[in-house]
């Protein structure tokens, strides 16, 4: 090993405790290289940080893990599935909308998590240039509301790229949105009645028309959701 391994094999071992003990599951498998970050059954590959890369940068990489952890702990695929408009603007806001969800409840929990998930959003927003965003058009609002979503959840500020977004439809949204969005934060534990409120804020804001009917649940729900998972052990997020 040489003196430039050893920070990283340092990064690894801290990381990949950090993503076990986020998702609950001691037996999760965290890889490092290149390539995109992503998750692939019982795995989560994160690309490893450039030598001397910024404070932020770290921060960042750091999130896009913390974030898919979380997933994998509080986000059920079936349920999501159940719910999301097939395509489109309205899939893009429901998405955006359940990561909101997901990210508030690690926020909210470990201040560590919520400014790495805030770096990896800022990465996100920069990389989707929305940091030189200058007018309602170029500003998508299926996005927008998924950061107001956010930051209704967290009590957090946006970080800049993001706010840039929102503060072309702040007014829109939460004029007709608001007591909708308001109420999500009873549910952030519960995604089903989450993901119905979430469809409440779509029709609100006219995405009635992309939504199937709203799905059913009823006892057996649970036991059936936990079979389909078990049969698609390979799921990508």
């Amino acid at each position: 090993m040489t003196e430039h391994d050893e920070p990283l094999e340092v990064y690894k071992r801290a990381t990949s405790a950090t993503l076990r003990a986020l998702a609950e599951n001691e037996e999760l498998d965290v890889t490092f290289g290149k390539g995109a970050a992503g998750v692939r059954g019982n795995n989560i590959h994160v690309p490893l940080p450039n030598l001397g890369c910024s404070e932020e940068e770290l921060n960042a990489l750091r999130g896009v893990g913390d974030e898919f952890a979380l997933k994998l702990r509080y986000h059920d695929e079936t349920v999501h599935r159940r719910n999301v408009p097939r395509a489109g603007p309205a899939q893009e806001m429901f998405e955006w909308v359940e990561d909101a969800r997901v990210a508030s409840i690690g926020s909210l929990r470990m201040e560590g998590v919520a400014k790495n998930l805030e770096a990896s959003l800022e990465a996100v927003c920069k990389q989707a240039a929305f940091d030189t965003v200058t007018a309602e058009t170029e500003a998508p609002l299926s996005v927008a509301v998924g950061l107001i979503v956010r930051q209704r959840l967290t009590g957090r500020e946006l970080p800049p790229s993001a706010e840039n977004v929102v503060r072309f439809w702040r007014d829109f949204v939460e004029e007709r949105a608001g007591e909708h969005i308001e109420a999500l934060s009873d549910f952030v534990q519960d995604q089903k009645e989450f993901a119905r409120g979430c469809r409440s804020i779509l029709q609100d804001l006219g995405f009635g028309a992309d939504l199937d009917d709203q799905p059913e649940y009823n006892d057996s729900d649970q036991e059936v959701e936990s079979m389909e998972d078990a049969a698609d052990p390979e799921a990508e997020y």
